[in-house]
């Protein structure tokens, strides 16, 4: 798997802290699999992207993902190495920020395996933003997962949003990567 892009959404501490709201109970065995392909990324020298999402408190009117508070930082495992590229966003899609859309543009014709949280906001739009700018995109569903609402638990909703972007993208297990 040479010329393989790994492209991280949203490893932040708001999914994985008890208390916050966007906090996802069932997010440890994601997280071991998402450490595991980035492991496997850095060892196989891929290309590897960090996207962070920050809301802007005057436009969102919120609390979450808001920069500078310790909770919109990388999950510790997830702390992008000075080797690897790192873009902001402040919209679901990665495409939001140009500088990504510029540079993820050099990749267009490699696979690019995604990982992130939470599936059905931000991975959702970046995907399908990237089905339709012609990009070949592997979504690989065992290494993110998704926050639960009011009406579906987190398993429901990751579930069917692995149903969802499997019309934009190709879904593959961590297993199936890291061999």
């Amino acid at each position: 798997m040479d010329n393989n892009v790994l492209l991280l959404i949203d490893f932040q501490r708001e999914y994985n802290t008890k208390g916050r709201s966007f906090y996802i109970k069932e997010i440890e065995e994601s997280l071991g699999n998402a450490q595991g392909i980035l492991r496997h990324a850095r060892k196989n020298k891929w290309t590897i992207i960090h996207v962070k999402h920050y809301n802007d408190l005057e436009f969102k009117n919120t609390e979450v993902f808001l920069k500078g508070n310790k909770y919109a930082e990388y999950i510790d495992e997830f702390i992008p190495l000075k080797t690897e590229t790192e873009f902001e966003k402040n919209n679901y899609s990665c495409f939001s920020n140009e500088e990504f859309t510029a540079f993820l543009e050099k990749y267009k014709s490699e696979k690019i395996f995604v990982v992130g949280y939470n599936s059905r906001m931000c991975v959702l739009s970046t995907k399908k933003e990237g089905y339709h700018k012609g990009y070949k995109f592997y979504f690989v569903h065992d290494s993110s997962n998704a926050k639960a609402d009011m009406i579906y638990t987190e398993k429901q909703i990751h579930g069917v949003m692995t149903s969802v972007l499997a019309t934009f993208s190709q879904v593959v297990s961590t297993k199936e990567i890291v061999k």
